[in-house]
């Protein structure tokens, strides 16, 4: 069993009104072992780079501390940022381990991971966040 820890910063905490602004993924052993890792910096929507559009809350924004002009600037499309996270997954994911696991019984709060098990802080509001901006 392998276990997916997630972390997001935003730009507010309300999903649909505020933007994701990183997603960092990591894979782990059950004895903890850290087998890959993702770190996803985005743009707002589908926003050409450099030019993003955001939505903030400086509440969020003095949490995070992310400088928004550098952050644009090196910032992935939702389209690369789609390609990258879906590798990944696909790359730590077993679809027979993930029709076992949906017909298990257990009930996670989780995006499609396979027999990934999620795990972080505040987990739900960074699921609702990676729905909405990965919504393929």
């Amino acid at each position: 069993m392998k276990y997916l820890a997630l972390d997001c910063e935003f730009t507010g905490l309300l999903p649909g009104v505020h933007n994701l602004l990183t997603a960092a993924f990591i894979v782990a052993e059950e004895d903890g072992t850290i087998v890959d890792t993702l770190d996803l910096a985005v743009l707002p929507d589908d926003s050409p780079r450099g030019r993003g559009n955001y939505n903030v809350c400086m509440d969020a924004m003095r949490v995070n501390q992310i400088d928004l002009i550098r952050h644009d600037e090196v910032a992935y499309t939702r389209e690369e940022a789609t390609k990258l996270l879906k590798a990944f997954l696909k790359k730590h994911t077993d679809p027979e381990a993930s029709i076992m696991y949906m017909n298990s019984g257990i009930d996670y709060p989780v995006l499609p991971f396979g027999y990934l098990i999620p795990l972080g802080h505040n987990m739900n509001l960074d699921i609702q966040f990676i729905k909405l901006y990965f919504k393929d």
